[in-house]
């Protein structure tokens, strides 16, 4: 039970973190229902974990925790690679933008 109520509050805080950066505008609004997804997923979870039993045993894992890490490392690499797909873009237009200052100044 007490890591039960230490994933509900880290859940809560980071729904709550989320809504912060959302307000400030740091986050759209379709980011906001993702993240807010995933926290309530995260929440629903830690509250029944017997709600997961169900596809624990078809996919040949022998623990709850077992499936909780695998899925849990593909979402880390799905967000890894979004991150550096996002950083590639902004590189470029970095790039472009300084060629255009360079080639601005040159003349």
């Amino acid at each position: 039970m007490g890591i039960q109520l230490i994933g509900i509050a880290f859940g809560l805080f980071m729904a709550y973190l989320t809504y912060l950066y959302y307000k400030r505008k740091n986050l759209s609004f379709n980011d906001l229902a993702i993240w807010m997804a995933i926290w309530a997923g995260f929440v629903f979870v830690t509250i029944f974990p017997e709600a997961l039993e169900g596809f624990v045993k078809p996919l040949m894992f022998y623990r709850l925790l077992d499936l909780l890490m695998v899925v849990s490392f593909m979402v880390l690499f799905v967000l890894i690679f979004l991150m550096y797909s996002t950083n590639r873009k902004n590189e470029q237009k970095i790039n472009r933008i300084v060629r255009e200052i360079a080639l601005k100044k040159e003349r």
